[in-house]
């Protein structure tokens, strides 16, 4: 049985469009037949065939321009636009890399399926490209957010574990955010100090995967 019920930061609230409820059902169906899968399928094999999946989108990421007009409406859906697109990659879509289309495509999901809200990836308003702070500059995002999270990961594992635990800011948004833009199998096991503290045990399990999937990667 499925609530017709969706929660946000905010508060929860009842769905009464008939393609939110759809959508909820669609949705919630869909993480019991992938929970039903993982159950009778080995773990190393689902990591081996992720990181492989992994790969293959990689060189195969469609950046045309049709491709990122596509992303542009189905992004839209969730009240993103194009211009807060361009500001989390850094730069305009027709300059997109394959890493990043992947990237966008993994929010996507994350959306679609209810696990993280757009306000999570994605700064509110419009803004500009480039007018962003860089990381760790005097401007640079201070509080919660991926931004102030990647900043308290400097300080090392410890201390970003216990400034996780104090400031309850740590969502399923920021730390698969981290996961992604880990370029090393030091940085994959800091950020994975911060699966724990993500409240929805769903959400860890998921990150869990995700976790070992970035670490076989650099253990190959």
């Amino acid at each position: 049985m499925v609530p017709h019920w969706r929660d946000t930061r905010e508060g929860g609230y009842p769905l009464r469009d008939e393609r939110d409820v759809y959508e909820l059902c669609a949705s919630a169906a869909q993480r019991r037949v992938r929970a039903c899968l993982e159950a009778v399928i080995p773990s190393d094999v689902v990591e081996v065939a992720m990181v492989q999946a992994d790969k293959t989108l990689k060189a195969k990421a469609d950046t045309s321009p049709e491709a990122m007009e596509k992303m542009v409406v189905a992004f839209a859906e969730f009240g993103v636009t194009k211009a807060q697109i361009e500001k989390r990659i850094q730069r305009h879509l027709n300059a997109i890399a394959p890493a990043q289309v992947v990237g966008l495509k993994r929010i996507y999901a994350s959306l679609r399926d209810g696990m993280s809200d757009a306000s999570e990836w994605f700064e509110a308003g419009s803004g500009d490209a480039a007018g962003e702070p860089a990381e760790g500059s005097a401007n640079a995002p201070k509080g919660g957010g991926t931004a102030a999270v990647k900043t308290r990961m400097k300080a090392g594992a410890k201390k970003k574990a216990a400034d996780a635990a104090a400031s309850n800011a740590v969502t399923y948004a920021e730390v698969a955010d981290m996961l992604n833009k880990a370029r090393s199998l030091d940085e994959v096991n800091d950020v994975g100090d911060y699966i724990r503290h993500v409240a929805d045990e769903k959400q860890r399990a998921e990150l869990e995967q995700a976790f070992k999937v970035r670490a076989a990667e650099f253990e190959e």
